[in-house]
């Protein structure tokens, strides 16, 4: 038997759907009960997008003592 023909049942049904559509539901049902009881974790994105944030709030501030800085050498 070749491995990349379906196994058919006595119904003419993929029996390798079978346990694939239970696996999809199992981590279905596992992932709801995590964020019903841990809550909605972050994730690589949320933790990329504040580190963003981060990067141009330093940014800006550094800028701006910059700014005091030069404006300080020109009264000297």
């Amino acid at each position: 038997m070749s491995r990349n023909r379906p196994r058919l049942g006595a119904d003419g049904v993929d029996i390798t759907d079978i346990p694939r559509a239970f696996l999809s539901a199992a981590v279905g049902l596992a992932h709801t009960v995590e964020v019903a009881v841990v809550g909605n974790r972050r994730t690589a994105r949320d933790n990329a997008w504040e580190a963003v944030q981060a990067d141009r709030r330093r940014a800006t501030l550094r800028a701006e003592v910059n700014q005091l800085v030069a404006t300080r050498a020109k009264r000297s």
